[in-house]
Parts: structure tokens; C-alpha cells; sequence
């Protein structure tokens, strides 16, 4: 080859599997949009207001919050990952026991797991959470990781609650004036 001749053209690099670098490179690419994309419907269905996500290790403690999980227990995102004994606190006390001892429970071995209780917001608010956990072993079989799903279940909770008042105000209502209704 003399000089200002080009280089013969070389076949595209092989990996270790015998795909060529550009392949390899345009599936990482589209992982990445599938990332991407999962990563924008996961923040609409939150931003909706009635879901959360918390993600935490068992045995360290660490964990990751979504941004909905810190309102549904109104805490201050700037905080951090609120530790789960200040996430007890959080719960109603005629809960708190019940919960705690079906987290314990659910942290104990891998699988899911399903619970309904109530959050007292420092104001005095009540928020009405359904959870839903998935425990997951680590690397030596034990449980090490947990991810919940929230859904904040209290415009309903609040609506059946009324609606069980009105219900009960007809039957009173009815009793008292001795009208009777048809069926």
C-alpha cells in the first residue's frame, strides 16, 4: 500500500456470541428506548396520584421512594428514604401492630404480599393505602430485596363511607315515619 491509498476495509469486529459490534450496539439501543419508554409509563400512572413505588433492601435498609410513595406518608422527599421504623410511625395505631407484624412476616421469605391500612399524615390526614409487595432472595436464597406497589384507595374508601352514612340516614328516616319501600 503506498502512501494516500486508503486502508483495505476490515470486517466488522466480532464479539465473544459472534455478533458484530453494530448489532450488539442497535440491541443496547433499543433496550434502552424499551427503558425509556417503560420509564414514562411507570411516571403517568404515578403522576395520576394513586400509585407508589418503594423498593428497599431488607438487610441494609436502603431503598429508593418514588415521588408519590413521599406524599402518600407525607414525607419530605429532600429526607430521603424515610427508615421503616419512621414509616411505622406513620401508620394509624389501631394498624400499626398488624402491619408491622405482616411486613415482618412477608420479609421472612420470598414472595407476594397484600395489606390494607391507613396513614396519619403529621396534619392529622388520613390516607387509605392498599399495598402490594414482591420479597425477592439475594444471591445466597435468603430475602434480601422488597418492591410495593401503593395505591392510595381514599377518594373510595371516603365515597363507601358516605354512602354508608346516607344508607343508615334512609333507614332511620324510614323507621321513624313507618314508611315502608318496595323491592
Amino acid at each position: 500500500m503506498s502512501a494516500g491509498e486508503p486502508a483495505p476495509s476490515s470486517p466488522p469486529a466480532q464479539g465473544a456470541s459472534g455478533a458484530s459490534d453494530s448489532s450488539a450496539a442497535a440491541r443496547l439501543a433499543t433496550a434502552e428506548r424499551h427503558v425509556e419508554q417503560l420509564s414514562r409509563q411507570l411516571a403517568l400512572a404515578q403522576s395520576f396520584g394513586r400509585i407508589a413505588i418503594v423498593e428497599r433492601d431488607l438487610r441494609t435498609g436502603d431503598g429508593h421512594w418514588s415521588a408519590q410513595a413521599y406524599r402518600l406518608y407525607g414525607f419530605d422527599p429532600s429526607g430521603g428514604p424515610p427508615r421503616f421504623e419512621d414509616v411505622a410511625a406513620r401508620m394509624h395505631p389501631q394498624d400499626r401492630d398488624r402491619v408491622v407484624a405482616s411486613f415482618r412476616l412477608a420479609s421472612a421469605s420470598a414472595g407476594r404480599h397484600e395489606t390494607h391500612f391507613r396513614v396519619v399524615h403529621p396534619g392529622g390526614e388520613i390516607r387509605y393505602l392498599h399495598s402490594l409487595s414482591e420479597a425477592r432472595n439475594g444471591a445466597d436464597g435468603a430475602p434480601q430485596f422488597m418492591t410495593t406497589v401503593l395505591i392510595d384507595d381514599t377518594d373510595e374508601v371516603l365515597r363507601q363511607q358516605a354512602a354508608g352514612r346516607e344508607n343508615a340516614q334512609l333507614a332511620t328516616t324510614l323507621e321513624m315515619t313507618g314508611l315502608s319501600v318496595w323491592r
